[in-house]
């Protein structure tokens, strides 16, 4: 991290990148608000899907997000129509798009210098290759062959900062999930002294085959967070997106009891 940083707590951290609607100021009670700044942010009004394929402009990057938090400990860019995994569209694609990623990167810490800068699921997780073990898995060899085509740009961010959702009611199997992708993703930031701070939703993955978007029990919750605590540096929690804040949801009674129990 950035050693000028005034934002960068220097600890485990709960930040706070919800979207639910009347959500409180969370800064206070200790959950410092990241900024996630999206695609319709990076392009003029209108701009067709081939043109944003292209690339964004670092001029128009510049003038439209910079500085639009203050305040905010880092960034992530979240352009997600620019794949980062090459057996979801195709090699030449990930090459470019890996041009195109790091070109808005470059946007952000000219201006910003002092602020840490993230891209959204760089890296990639992958569910059925994290939760196989089996390295000689196809899932597997996909996923270990796409965080290699990605080191150019896993240098070039700051942290890495995966999406780790859930896809299924298995919890035991959410559990490998979480600790074998980890334990993956270590491997590429050790040696580049990233931090790992992944992007955790209290919400089921839209492709969750019976409750898409529905809000995960309590105790699931929890077991997500007290299983990634030790192995993460922080965590981002994201989602919520056109529902109410309710303070007496379980998630959220749970993430409460969570911040106590170690001191956030």
């Amino acid at each position: 991290m950035p050693s000028n940083d005034p934002y960068w707590p220097g600890k485990f951290t709960l930040f706070d990148g919800l979207l639910f609607t009347g959500r409180p100021d969370l800064t206070q009670s200790g959950m410092p608000r990241v900024r996630v700044i999206t695609e319709q942010n990076y392009f003029p009004p209108g701009t067709p899907k081939e043109a944003r394929a292209l690339g964004a402009d670092p001029a128009y990057v510049r003038d439209t997000t910079i500085g639009t938090r203050p305040g905010a400990p880092f960034y992530v860019q979240d352009i997600e129509e620019w794949s980062l995994k090459h057996y979801k569209c195709d090699v030449p694609t990930v090459l470019s798009n890996i041009v195109k990623h790091r070109t808005v990167l470059s946007a952000h810490r000219a201006a910003e210098p002092h602020v840490p800068h993230a891209i959204y699921v760089c890296p990639p997780r992958e569910y059925f290759g994290s939760i196989g073990k089996e390295s000689n898995s196809d899932s597997y060899q996909k996923w270990i062959s796409a965080l290699d085509m990605l080191w150019p740009l896993l240098k070039a961010v700051d942290i890495f900062t995966p999406s780790m959702y859930m896809f299924y009611d298995d919890q035991a199997a959410a559990v490998t999930y979480l600790t074998e992708s980890i334990a993956v993703y270590r491997k590429y930031s050790e040696p580049l002294n990233k931090p790992i701070i992944p992007l955790i939703w209290p919400q089921f993955h839209p492709s969750h085959p019976t409750n898409p978007l529905g809000l995960i029990s309590g105790a699931y919750w929890r077991l997500i967070l007290d299983t990634l605590f030790p192995l993460v540096d922080s965590l981002i929690i994201w989602g919520g997106y056109g529902i109410d804040w309710d303070d007496q949801a379980e998630w959220w009674l749970e993430t409460e009891q969570f911040k106590t129990t170690h001191g956030l």
